[in-house]
């Protein structure tokens, strides 16, 4: 990861306005755990990417948009920027269809609500936390991973409430997934 990262570092000092240099060269940042680095550089590929949607309207740029806004809300999560992140992921959301059924646009839905409700988990909105989580299960479809990693946080998050239904609810939805999981 670091030769990446000096190759990266020193490509994008040639090129500062390669969106896709610059958004990989955040994820590797991210990976080698320089967070704020790696924010900066998204930030500027996420600049330069709408640019150029502002120019062309080219599905692939919105799409290149879409996934790099959504590292970044990720990353907002990661250093506890609730707030941001939670608006960055409804920004992704206002991006896609829901009637769209295409895998990769599905997939990028269902992080996004996941996203949307850790966020709000995170800043005590329950509620809007569940709806997201639930939102997010329905959108996740047969895709276990998402499906597992929601479940989970669906079930921390009623768990929370602390009423008796809503830990009911949260051992139902663990098991109801362990039970998916174990017939796939």
């Amino acid at each position: 990861m670091f030769l990446a990262f000096f190759v990266l570092d020193r490509y994008c000092k040639k090129r500062p306005h390669d969106a896709c240099a610059l958004h990989v060269f955040g994820l590797i940042s991210e990976q080698l755990g320089h967070l704020e680095f790696a924010m900066e550089r998204i930030s500027l590929a996420i600049s330069i990417l709408e640019a150029n949607y502002e120019e062309t309207e080219d599905p692939q740029v919105e799409r290149q948009f879409t996934m790099a806004t959504s590292n970044l809300a990720r990353l907002k999560l990661s250093l506890q920027d609730y707030e941001g992140a939670s608006g960055s992921f409804e920004s992704i959301l206002g991006l896609l269809s829901e009637e769209d059924e295409d895998p990769v646009t599905k997939a990028l839905r269902a992080q996004a609500q996941f996203g949307s409700g850790l966020a709000n988990f995170k800043l005590g909105n329950l509620e809007a936390a569940l709806t997201m989580f639930e939102a997010a299960l329905e959108t996740a479809g047969d895709n276990l991973v998402i499906k597992g990693q929601v479940t989970v946080l669906l079930a921390q998050a009623l768990w929370a409430i602390g009423t008796d239904e809503f830990k009911e609810n949260a051992k139902t939805q663990l098991l109801e997934w362990l039970v998916l999981l174990l017939w796939k």
